[in-house]
């Protein structure tokens, strides 16, 4: 992690489905909560740390904001920190999330 250390950057992490599922547990299709908290500490200030979501069940819960309190808790900071990117008329299952490491 450190050879990114001296330059800004943008870090995006791209599993295939996302966090992984808070009620089982992850697999090489996951980015683990501990995962993403290495991550997140490595980076300098000012990187911008993005992270790809799949829509994690087929139901119609509520699935986006659940996922950004996970990714809120596994990178200790606020989930008001944490902004969301999606295109819904191309793509509803899908959003990016995204913060920039203070």
């Amino acid at each position: 992690m450190g050879s990114f250390s001296h330059e800004r950057c943008v870090v995006f992490l791209d599993p295939d489905t996302g966090l992984e599922p808070e009620k089982s547990k992850g697999d090489e299709k996951h980015v683990l909560n501990r995962e993403a908290q290495t991550f997140w500490r490595a980076l300098p200030g000012g990187t911008v740390f993005a992270f790809y979501q799949h829509k994690p069940n087929r139901s119609n819960d509520p699935w986006i904001e659940p996922k950004r309190a996970q990714l809120e808790a596994a990178i200790g900071i606020a989930a008001s920190e944490i902004g969301v990117a999606s295109g819904i008329k191309i793509a509803n299952d899908v959003v990016l999330f995204y913060a920039v490491k203070p």
